[in-house]
């Protein structure tokens, strides 16, 4: 599948940054599209991250196994 083609108005890369609110829990945001999503876990963040880019993307599921963020180490 080519997801240029078949996403065009999903970014090659986005970039995603993360910080402890004032609750503790853990905010994403991902400035260049002003939304942001938050979890208690890293783990449940990136999961919330994928999340927020589907729905913001309008991305259907049967695609989303394709398209995943990954955070860089």
């Amino acid at each position: 599948m080519d997801i240029k083609k078949e996403f065009p108005q999903l970014p090659k890369t986005i970039k995603v940054d993360v910080s402890k609110g004032e609750s503790g829990v853990l905010v994403a945001q991902l400035t260049e599209f002003e939304i942001f999503t938050e979890a208690d876990t890293l783990n449940e963040l990136w999961l919330q991250v994928n999340d927020l880019i589907y729905t913001y993307f309008d991305i259907p599921q049967k695609y989303q196994e394709h398209i995943t963020y990954i955070p860089p180490r």
